[in-house]
């Protein structure tokens, strides 16, 4: 009885090292890490025997020959990453829900752990899908909705009309403020000519006396030649 020939084994173990694991679905990798634990053993082991070490060398070369890559999700990170503080409320409600859609669709894949390369294309449809949603994504029209509130409600149309209904009752009133100025000027007139014809009576009051004086005057004078 001898030691198996490790030869095989050694350069198998050589490659194994080389992979990362990280990059294959989480189930081909159990089964890797496993496979390479088991020859690892075998390869320390100096009494192994030759059947041992086949077996160990065929349970690993199987192994890595069952590693499936894991599909290439970077791009859908990055696109998730990037959406993910977005303030759908300041969007239509349509465009916010296709977007809603279609970003539970981009986190089903990404959470998928089964998808291989593959499946590489579902992931790029995922990516696709999203970032046109986004795209696509409406603002409220917020102007819009501000014209909506500024606007005249039905019979304010006549505006105009109010406004000069306004210009005409502001018309009549200057009218009237003129009219009642008019008057009151005419009446202050009438005043000024009252109070001048009222100013005059003690003049004609002091002619009349003076004439009476005179007349007084004179009959003293004919008295007294009589």
């Amino acid at each position: 009885m001898k030691a198996g020939d490790k030869t095989d084994l050694e350069m198998a173990l050589e490659l194994a090292d080389m992979i990362d694991p990280d990059k294959y679905t989480e189930d081909g990798q159990e089964i890797f890490l496993a496979a390479k634990e088991a020859a690892e053993a075998v390869m320390a082991d100096g009494d192994a025997m030759q059947a041992d070490v086949d077996s160990a060398w065929s349970a690993l070369v199987d192994a890595m020959s069952a590693l499936r890559l894991k599909a290439d999700k970077a791009a859908l990170e990055d696109l998730l990453d990037s959406v993910a503080g977005l303030d759908l409320s300041q969007y239509t409600e349509e465009s916010a829900q296709a977007f809603s859609t279609a970003l539970a669709a981009a986190n089903a894949v990404l959470a998928d752990i089964t998808l291989t390369a593959d499946d590489q294309q579902k992931v790029d449809d995922a990516v696709q899908t999203l970032a046109a949603a986004k795209e696509a994504l409406v603002l409220k029209d917020d102007a819009s909705a501000g014209n909506e509130g500024g606007s005249q409600e039905p019979g304010s149309g006549d505006s105009n009309t109010g406004d000069g209904s306004g210009s005409s009752e502001s018309g009549n009133n200057a009218g009237g403020n003129n009219a009642d100025t008019n008057a009151g000027g005419s009446s202050n007139g009438n005043s000024a000519k009252a109070a001048k014809t009222g100013d005059t009576a003690p003049v004609g009051a002091m002619l009349a006396v003076m004439v009476l004086a005179v007349v007084l005057a004179g009959g003293v004078k004919v008295f007294r030649r009589r």
